[in-house]
């Protein structure tokens, strides 16, 4: 196997959105953003790339970092069953003060553009869409496939 190539393992969603968030709270304070965690009840487990998907996480949670200032990063990670099959999904939701660049097109310090983060997620069997609603913030959210 190449190193371009996923590495399929058994990874647990909510503790490397933990330690991504770590990783991130500094530069978090710094814009005056606060970034939340969302606690879960049991954790997730998706069958996938963990270092693709920590490449993934990164950028998102850094991306809604940069596109707000003074306000609030919310990352929350759930099952969902749409069309018959489950899956994981985690929503990286910014609330606040746009910052000086737009959710879709910031990339910071830690991020990827918005189509190379959908390729990367493309390559694990998942998605990313984007919602934006003026005025009150933007919402990432990545589904993969539960397993």
């Amino acid at each position: 196997m190449t190193a371009a190539e996923p590495e399929p393992r058994p990874t647990l969603c909510h503790g490397l959105v933990q330690a991504i968030a770590t990783s991130l709270r500094s530069h978090a304070a710094a814009r005056g953003v606060e970034l939340v965690v969302a606690p879960v009840a049991e954790e997730l487990v998706v069958r996938t790339d963990r270092k693709t998907l920590g490449t993934i996480l990164l950028s998102l949670i850094s991306s809604a970092i940069d596109g707000t200032t003074h306000g609030r990063v919310e990352v929350r990670v759930s099952r969902s069953a749409r069309a018959g099959s489950r899956s994981v999904e985690i929503h990286v939701t910014s609330i606040g003060l746009p910052g000086e660049a737009s959710a879709a097109d910031a990339a910071g310090e830690h991020a990827l553009p918005l189509s190379a983060m959908r390729d990367l997620a493309a390559r694990l069997g998942g998605q990313i869409s984007l919602h934006v609603t003026a005025a009150a913030g933007s919402s990432y959210e990545l589904r993969l496939p539960e397993g």
